[in-house]
C-alpha cells in the first residue's frame, strides 16, 4: 500500500483513483444489470435506484457535506466527536428514507421484493457513505479507498459471479449492494478503533444537539437545492414513465454510459469543496477567484473533448455496452451530452458555492432550472416523448449553469467589496 500511495502522490490523485474506482464499478454494475434484467425489470430498478440517490443525496446534505465544510475548523478531537454523533444520527435518517422510499414506489412501482431489497440496501449505503466521507475529512484518503473497494468493488465482482451462476433480479442485485455496503462500514469501524478514533458513546467536544443544530444552519440551504435539483433535473424518467418501463430503460441505458463521461465530475465533487475552502481560509478571496477561474477553464477544455468524443463514438459505444439492446437509442445519447456538459461545469461551481458557505446559490440556480422543467421541459416531453426528455434535460443544465455562474460571481464582487471596506 505504501508503494501505491508514494506512487500516487496527493491527495488529489487518491480523490481521483477513488471516484474512478466508484464510478467504474457502478458504470460495470449497471452495465452488468441492464443487459441481463429484461427491459421492463431493469425499467422498474432505475426508478427505484433515481429514488434511492435521490435520498442519498438528502442524507449527504443533512449529514456528510455539512461535516466536509466544517471539518476545516474542527481540532481533530472535535473531528472524531462530530462523526460520532453523525453516525448516530443515521439511526433517525434511515428509518425515513426508508419510509420516502416506500411512498414513492407505491407510485411509481408497486413490487415488494424491490421496496424490501432497495430499503435494505438504503440503509447499509447510509452507513457506509458516513465514514467514507469521515475518512475525506480526516485527510485518511487511502482508507476512504480501501472502503470503496470493498463496497463498491465487491458488489460489482459478486453480482458478475452471480449473473454467471445463477438467475439476476433487481432484489438480489440490492441485497449484494447491501451486503458489500455492510462489510466495507464494518471494516471502517474496526480501522477506527484501532486508530482509536471514533465512538459512539464518546462525546468530550460537542452534545448532539450542537453538531446538528450547527449542520442544519449549513444544510437548509443544500436540502432546498437538493429538492430543486430532483424536480429540476431527475424527474425526466418519471415523466416518460407513462411511456412504459422500456422507455424508463432505455432512458436510463443512455444515463449510465453519460455516468462513465462524468466521472471528473464526481472526483472534483469529493476533493474540490475541500481545496477550496483551505485556498479562501489561508489565501483569501482573491487566490479563490483565480483558482476558480483557473479551475473552470480546465473543466469546461475537459467537457468539450469528453462530449465530441462520446458523440462522434456514440453508436459503437452502445453497441459495445449493451451488446446491441439498446442501439436505437444512441439518438438519445447524443441529445443528453450537452447535459453532461453543463453539469460539469455546474458541479465544479457548486464546489466554490459550498467553499464560500453560500448555499443558496445552488438553490436558485436549481430552481431555475426546475421552472424550465415544468414549463418548456415538460412541453418538449408532451410533444416528443424521449427525445423531448433529453432535449430538456440539456437546456436545464444549460440554465442551472449559468445562473449558479452569476450567482457565484455576485458573491464573490461582495467578499471583495467587504474586505477593501475593512481594510480601509
Amino acid at each position: 500500500m505504501k508503494v501505491v500511495l508514494k506512487y500516487l502522490g496527493s491527495d488529489k490523485s487518491l480523490a481521483f483513483t477513488d471516484q474512478v474506482l466508484v464510478s467504474g464499478c457502478n458504470f460495470i454494475l449497471l452495465i452488468y444489470v441492464g443487459k441481463n434484467l429484461p427491459t421492463t425489470q431493469f425499467g422498474l430498478f432505475s426508478l427505484a435506484m433515481l429514488i434511492i440517490y435521490f435520498l442519498s443525496n438528502f442524507h449527504r446534505a443533512m449529514l456528510t457535506r455539512p461535516m466536509e465544510m466544517l471539518a476545516a475548523k474542527d481540532t481533530a478531537l472535535g473531528m472524531h466527536s462530530r462523526h460520532a454523533v453523525v453516525l448516530l444520527a443515521n439511526l433517525g435518517t434511515a428509518p425515513i428514507g426508508i419510509f420516502f422510499l416506500i411512498g414513492a414506489a407505491v407510485f411509481l412501482f408497486n413490487d415488494f421484493g424491490i421496496i424490501f431489497s432497495g430499503s435494505v440496501y438504503l440503509i447499509c449505503s447510509f452507513f457506509q457513505d458516513t465514514m467514507r466521507r469521515y475518512w475525506y475529512c480526516t485527510r485518511n484518503l487511502e482508507l476512504a479507498l480501501l472502503s470503496d473497494l470493498v463496497s463498491y468493488g465487491g458488489q460489482t465482482i459478486l453480482t458478475a459471479i452471480f449473473i454467471a451462476n445463477y438467475e439476476i433480479s433487481a432484489e438480489k442485485v440490492f441485497l449484494i449492494m447491501a451486503m458489500t455496503s455492510l462489510g466495507a462500514f464494518a471494516i471502517d469501524l474496526i480501522i477506527a478503533r484501532k486508530k482509536k478514533r471514533v465512538f459512539i458513546g464518546n462525546f468530550p467536544a460537542f452534545s448532539i444537539k450542537d453538531v446538528l443544530m450547527e449542520h442544519w444552519a449549513v444544510s437548509k440551504w443544500i436540502c432546498l437545492s437538493i429538492f430543486v435539483i430532483w424536480l429540476s433535473a431527475q424527474v425526466y424518467p418519471i415523466f416518460i414513465s407513462f411511456l412504459g418501463p422500456a422507455a424508463v430503460a432505455s432512458y436510463s441505458a443512455c444515463t449510465i454510459v453519460l455516468r462513465a463521461v462524468n466521472l471528473p465530475v464526481q472526483a472534483v465533487d469529493n476533493y474540490l469543496p475541500l481545496q477550496a475552502s483551505r485556498v479562501l481560509n489561508e489565501f483569501g478571496v482573491e487566490n479563490l477567484k483565480q483558482h476558480l477561474k483557473a479551475t473552470v477553464i480546465r473543466t469546461a477544455l475537459v467537457g468539450l473533448i469528453l462530449v465530441v468524443l462520446v458523440y462522434l463514438l456514440t453508436p459503437l459505444l452502445m453497441n459495445i455496452i449493451y451488446g446491441g439492446i439498446y442501439d436505437s437509442s444512441s439518438t438519445i445519447l447524443r441529445l443528453l451530452l450537452p447535459a453532461s456538459f453543463f453539469l460539469f461545469l455546474g458541479a465544479v461551481l457548486g464546489c466554490y458555492s459550498y467553499a464560500m458557505l453560500d448555499m443558496r446559490a445552488s438553490f436558485f440556480a436549481n430552481l431555475a432550472g426546475a421552472i424550465w422543467t415544468f414549463t418548456g421541459g415538460i412541453c418538449l416531453v408532451y410533444l416528443y416523448g424521449i427525445y423531448g426528455a433529453a432535449i430538456a434535460a440539456s437546456f436545464n443544465a444549460a440554465i442551472t449553469a449559468a445562473v449558479q455562474a452569476m450567482m457565484i460571481l455576485v458573491r464573490i464582487h461582495a467578499m471583495e467589496r467587504m474586505q477593501h471596506q475593512l481594510a480601509a
